[in-house]
């Protein structure tokens, strides 16, 4: 076995030591406190307080965003839709949606680059929960512009789209969000005065109950039916105000990472080992690894409220013992110094091991809003689409392959810095042992999660339906919040009513 110099093994432990505390766990680069690139939440809080001037920043390409330009897109769809730029905002969106779909098929090019670089080097394909709010969203967008048949067009895109993904689900088996969207495009439909499209969306919505409580969406016409639209549903001096509140924001993909010196049997294997047996004691090394650190950091199902996830861990996933020496037993060995073929002691090579993975993390959410008054009467929500356990649901379904890329990215990068020292020491022991050291500091340095994501989604939406008498009216949101002041109202000004019509009126809480 090889020896290695002790300055090798400082500096090898250099680069290890930041990856394995708090930098480390927020991956090593600029971060905030809430996990998100620092970009990334610049731009949360600029969207929150300066929309327009937001807006123009991201248009003019003076804001950091994902070099990603579906992420670009859905960026900025999401700022010009807060801005007020709606007819823009379709169209970025637009050109996100068509994009997304593009991307089913990855790349074979790319896939391989990813394993020696990171999942970073892949194109962002957006999950089911993303690809449904591109058309939600963009519907917002024309029923805020005045355009009903734009909206409805918008709506046949939700419907068609939850054809493809919920294909092969049984009625029962539908998912609340798919519901929660049947509805939404169903009141467009009644609104732009498309009657059949409506019945065929409200009777898909289906009755249910749970996070959409329990409001009845199988097209009746009694207090929470919509069916044959609004017209035949009210009287001659009533109509119908639809509003939707949003809240929060989804869970966003931030990084877990460790880094390990490993044991010398370990590094046996990768140094004077085969090719297969390097292979195999990299590829164990890192699901061990893996292993090891997801029970630390306890069983969350990679889904944090606070930042656990951030938290050093001091991780030895083979030491049972340490030896007095500092080196390593197994259960059941004595301690023993290492010692090569002459019985000389000998200086085991400092091979470092990077995995770092991606988990979920939500700031606390305030309590979603419960009720919109209008004059002396208030109305609960009839509806609420849980977009913080969909996101989650989303990741969970994705959890397997990304552990398991994560695993063999590791593997194969311990192996290839491996296999590069020892082609070079054939010809020079020397040079072998530093562009071992090199080939391994520029795996951990390249090793990241892959944390992209659409963080600007909300975490919650609520749909509250109200009739009224034709007129103007004043309308306010009332919410529940954790402090002494109870309800606490929020003006979202006034609305137009129109006899035998649909008024909308959406907004976006940020906290």
């Amino acid at each position: 076995m090889r020896a290695v110099t002790w300055a090798g093994r400082v500096a090898a432990l250099v680069v290890a030591l930041p990856l394995s505390g708090c930098a480390g766990m927020a991956g090593g680069y600029d971060v905030a406190p809430n996990g998100l690139a620092r970009g990334d939440d610049e731009l949360r809080r600029a969207l929150a307080f300066e929309a327009d001037a937001t807006y123009r920043s991201v248009i003019e390409g003076e804001r950091d965003l994902p070099d990603d330009d579906l992420l670009r897109l859905l960026y900025a769809g999401v700022a010009g839709r807060y801005a007020g730029a709606h007819r823009e905002s379709s169209r970025l969106l637009d050109l996100a949606s068509y994009l997304a779909e593009d991307r089913v098929t990855r790349s074979a090019s790319r896939e391989a680059l990813s394993m020696i670089t990171s999942d970073r080097a892949l194109p962002y394909v957006p999950g089911r929960t993303e690809r449904l709010m591109i058309p939600y969203l963009s519907a917002l967008n024309f029923i805020e512009a005045g355009d009903l048949e734009g909206a409805a067009v918008e709506a046949r895109r939700i419907e068609a789209l939850l054809d493809r993904i919920d294909d092969g689900y049984e009625p029962a088996e539908v998912p609340d969000q798919s519901r929660f969207l049947h509805y939404f495009a169903g009141v467009i439909f009644a609104a732009a005065g498309d009657r059949n499209a409506a019945g065929v969306a409200f009777r898909r919505a289906g009755p249910v109950t749970g996070s959409l409580g329990a409001a009845s969406f199988d097209g009746s016409d009694g207090p929470d039916g919509l069916a044959g639209g609004v017209a035949d549903a009210a009287s001659d001096s009533l109509g119908d105000v639809i509003v939707l509140v949003e809240r929060g924001f989804v869970p966003h993909r931030v990084e877990q990472s460790v880094a390990v010196v490993l044991p010398p049997a370990q590094v046996e294997m990768l140094t004077d080992g085969s090719v297969g047996e390097k292979v195999v004691a990299a590829t164990e090394a890192a699901a061990r690894i893996l292993a090891t650190a997801s029970y630390l950091y306890g069983d969350r199902s990679g889904y944090y409220r606070d930042a656990g996830y951030r938290a050093p861990v001091r991780l030895d996933p083979w030491r049972d013992d340490e030896c007095r020496d500092g080196t390593w037993r197994r259960a059941g060995d004595r301690c023993r110094v290492p010692r090569n073929a002459d019985g000389e002691e000998v200086d085991e090579a400092p091979y470092v091991l990077s995995v770092a993975w991606p988990v979920l993390y939500q700031e606390p959410p305030a309590p979603a809003p419960v009720r919109v008054r209008a004059g002396d009467r208030a109305v609960d929500a009839m509806a609420r689409l849980d977009l913080s356990s969909l996101t989650r649901a989303d990741f969970d379904a994705q959890r397997a392959e990304l552990v398991a890329r994560t695993v063999v990215r590791a593997a194969a990068k311990l192996a290839i810095s491996s296999g590069l020292e020892d082609a070079v020491a054939e010809k020079d022991e020397t040079a072998g042992r530093v562009v071992g050291i090199l080939a391994n500091m520029g795996a951990l340095l390249t090793e990241r999660a892959d944390t992209r994501c659409w963080h600007l989604l909300p975490a919650t939406v609520s749909m509250v339906r109200l009739r009224l008498p034709a007129g103007t009216h004043t309308l306010t949101l009332e919410t529940e919040d954790a402090g002494d002041d109870g309800a606490r109202p929020v003006a979202l000004g006034t609305v137009e009513v129109r006899p035998g019509a649909t008024t909308f009126l959406s907004t976006r809480l940020w906290r």
